[in-house]
């Protein structure tokens, strides 16, 4: 049976999953793993493995969980090995203590949350997320939704913060999945290990 990869947003009241899950159940379809995400107020985040009866595609899926209640749904990067919110974590701070000095970050964040697009910019550079830059300075990240060719884009800014205030961020992108709130916490701590690490000249140069 086919292992698929879902990112299921519901509104966030109570029976809500319990409908997902009766849905799913009566299609055959089997839970082998779920990661809860916070977006915001009014709906959470569930990214579900999902093994599919040999008869369902896809597409099927999907029609069963938007049914059942779901207000978007997503396929997501799957990786068996690590589907566990836990494993993807070590898994980030191995890469951050084995990788070379350049790709000690970028494996990190790569090897936690799936991303598009990677790099480091000067926080005067992005105006176009945090026009005079004080929520970036301050120590917030900054997340915005730019569309491209009808497409959603999601760009994200982490602010890398030494001594007082932060001049630099870290910017991922990436096409049609929104960051959730716990990824970017996720990734907020992973930025912080790292800072951490690289003072106490633990990372390889």
């Amino acid at each position: 049976m086919p292992l698929v990869a879902m990112r299921v947003e519901l509104v966030d009241e109570p029976n809500a999953m319990a409908r997902i899950a009766a849905a799913l159940g009566a299609a055959e379809v089997n839970i082998v793993d779920i990661d809860v995400h916070e977006l915001d107020g009014s709906h959470v985040c569930d990214e579900l493995v999902l093994d599919m009866p040999d008869r369902m595609n896809p597409g099927g899926l999907r029609q069963v969980l938007v049914e059942a209640g779901a207000t978007s749904v997503l396929s997501v990067p799957f990786d068996q090995r690590r589907m566990d919110a836990v494993v993807r974590c070590l898994d980030a701070i191995l890469a951050t203590l084995h990788a070379d000095a350049e790709d000690q970050l970028t494996a990190a964040i790569c090897g936690l949350v799936p991303v598009d697009e990677l790099e480091i910019r000067s926080i005067d550079e992005l105006g176009g997320l945090d026009p005079d830059g004080s929520r970036l300075r301050a120590g917030t990240p900054v997340a915005r939704r730019v569309d491209i060719d009808g497409r959603p884009r999601w760009v994200l800014a982490l602010p890398i913060t030494e001594g007082e205030r932060a001049e630099s961020a870290v910017l991922v992108a990436r096409i049609g999945l929104r960051f959730s709130a716990t990824e970017i916490a996720r990734l907020r701590s992973v930025l912080r290990l790292h800072q951490h690490l690289s003072r106490a000249g633990a990372l390889r140069s």
